[in-house]
């Protein structure tokens, strides 16, 4: 089992986490009014993964280092995964 998928399952993330990462992604943007469609996509993908470690922390009182990882920290691979996965596509 993935980190990732370990992580989902003991949180219950399957509404929980990510509904509140999307609140918060939410609130950004339209605090904004909108200006964060200027943002490159590495900025939106660090403020969504920084959205992600804060819900990790208000789960978890002690997380492992690679699920609080921050986005320079993490390998190529698994932030072009995740943006693939996002997208709806395979992470390959």
């Amino acid at each position: 089992m993935s980190d990732f998928i370990a992580v989902k399952a003991a949180l219950g993330l399957s509404r929980q986490g990510p509904s509140a990462v999307y609140d918060q992604v939410r609130a950004f943007v339209e605090v904004t009014d909108g200006q964060t469609a200027k943002l490159s996509r590495m900025q939106k993908g660090r403020f969504v993964a920084t959205c992600w470690i804060g819900q990790i922390l208000k789960h978890f009182p002690d997380p492992k280092l690679s699920y609080v990882a921050g986005w320079d920290e993490v390998p190529q691979w698994q932030w072009v995964s995740a943006v693939s996965h996002a997208r709806g596509q395979s992470g390959t």
